[in-house]
């Protein structure tokens, strides 16, 4: 998976052109939204889900954004056998975003704070006094880069990849969460500048 998003952004960082042409200047509010695709390290699984954000640009160079996102939820076999466990979870996270803009494209960084939550439900298959239901409450430093290609002045496609948790559970268990997004991203206020502005 991170062949691949960094094959999609070095795809997009090719776009990047001359200063000296015109270059989109942003200040204020964006919205995005986005498919995403969750890589469980810990657990070698997979899922699928989308992923909203908001953000507000301080200056063509650093702004700052939060997300908001969930997996649908998938169904296992217990390791064991003896049932099903029906998992699930979702995010929320704020950022600060570090921009390098260009005439029709941007890269960015990432980095801040995310909370992750992990539900994971029993259901066995010989007791159902023995179904249960377990949560994980997790967060901590999270981090990713990303591009973006503009189609117009004011919207864009996105794509980035996310480190979006790396932390033990309170059983010790150490759960790895990684992401990539591909999506759309409008932005409310920009106007043409002469030159490339950071």
């Amino acid at each position: 998976m991170r062949l691949n998003i960094i094959f999609t952004i070095g795809i997009l960082s090719f776009f990047f052109t001359s200063s000296a042409l015109a270059s989109p200047s942003f200040r204020g509010l964006y919205v995005g939204g986005s498919f995403a695709r969750y890589d469980f390290k810990d657990i070698d699984e997979r899922f699928n889900g989308a992923v909203i954000k908001l953000g507000y640009d301080l200056t063509n160079f650093l702004g700052i954004e939060a997300h908001g996102g969930a997996t649908t939820e998938r169904t296992f076999l217990e390791a064991t056998g003896a049932g099903l466990v029906d998992v699930s979870s979702k995010h929320a996270g704020i950022y600060a975003r570090l921009n390098w803009r260009s005439t029709n494209s941007m890269l960015y960084a990432l980095v801040g704070y995310s909370y992750n939550k992990v539900q994971a439900d029993f259901t066995s298959f010989f007791d159902p006094a023995t179904n249960d239901s377990h949560e994980d409450n997790l967060s901590g430093l999270s981090y990713g880069i990303g591009a973006e290609l503009f189609g117009s002045s004011r919207t864009s496609v996105t794509a980035n990849w996310m480190q979006l948790i790396k932390e033990e559970d309170d059983s010790g268990f150490e759960w790895n969460v990684r992401s990539v997004y591909i999506g759309i991203t409008h932005y409310f206020n920009t106007q043409k500048t002469t030159h490339a502005q950071y």
